[in-house]
């Protein structure tokens, strides 16, 4: 599995990406920025329920994006920063399967509308974690 893991992006390059067309430049911008929006929104909330910023972190484009895998990766590292930050694995990989579930449930279609209603449960949990 790491080998074929490992060798997913080989065939990557400029190349490529230009062959793709603008489709493909588009959605590499679309993504990065949702990516950066994720981390903003989750920043920016953790401010008024008083958490650290590296925890809301959890509940942004780590679990969103990267998924799992992702979140049991990083959460460890955040974790490890202080005694402030306990709680981050558990809040990741909640928030991992809140997406896999909201992404099962409702629908692709209808996945941004629940932005909201994650953010304000994930820090609802934060707030009885604190």
């Amino acid at each position: 599995m790491v080998m074929f893991f490992t060798s997913v992006g080989f065939n990557a390059s400029l190349k490529v990406l230009k062959k793709g067309g603008k489709k493909v430049v588009i959605f590499l911008f679309v993504a990065a920025g949702l990516c950066v929006m994720q981390n903003l929104v989750a920043v920016a909330l953790s401010g008024f329920v008083g958490i650290p910023p590296l925890l809301a972190l959890m509940t942004g484009s780590t679990p969103m994006t990267g998924g799992h895998g992702t979140s049991a990766a990083v959460a460890p590292t955040i974790e490890a920063l202080g005694p402030i930050y306990k709680g981050a694995n558990a809040i990741a990989i909640a928030s991992a399967t809140f997406w896999a579930y909201c992404w099962l449930c409702i629908g692709r279609d209808l996945l941004p509308t629940g932005l909201l209603i994650n953010i304000s449960f994930f820090l609802n949990i934060l707030q009885k974690i604190k």
